[in-house]
């Protein structure tokens, strides 16, 4: 039995069956632009980029050190040293603690006299966590974390 409803839906499959023909053949051809450049990936999301690092005017959360000054940006994304005209990026959203886990943002930042800097920090999981860089400036150490058994 032939009906208009049939014939839309058989209309639809070719249609359908058309569409991904073509697409898939022009998309197995390699497009080169002017002078065959190719496209390379130059920065990925988390990785430093290689320009100067610009911070903005605002700042959640600042310290001081005996050897600088640290301040987290007001975004939460990073924690920044300026020490002796520098400046350094000592930790990232994104970056892993010593234990593995994933820092999400930051909150607030503490320096002790004895070069030691401590963290609060976001997790993925919406919890919090108190992180420390000890003064040899390794990986950052979880200290403590929300609902943690002590």
């Amino acid at each position: 039995m032939y009906t208009p409803r049939r014939a839309t839906a058989r209309l639809l499959t070719i249609s359908l069956v058309l569409c991904l023909a073509l697409s898939v053949a022009s998309g197995g051809v390699a497009v080169r632009g002017a002078g065959d450049l190719e496209a390379r990936v130059a920065v990925r999301s988390g990785d430093p980029a290689p320009v100067a690092i610009g911070v903005g005017s605002r700042f959640d959360s600042i310290a001081t050190a005996p050897d600088g000054l640290l301040f987290i940006d007001a975004s939460g994304s990073a924690l920044f040293q300026r020490r002796a005209g520098e400046l350094r990026t000592l930790v990232h959203a994104g970056d892993a603690g010593a234990s593995g886990a994933t820092i999400a943002s930051l909150r607030a930042v503490a320096a002790g006299a004895d070069g030691t800097i401590a963290f609060l920090a976001l997790l993925p999981d919406r919890r919090e966590a108190i992180f420390r860089i000890g003064p040899e400036r390794g990986l950052p150490e979880e200290v403590v974390v929300v609902q943690d058994t002590l």
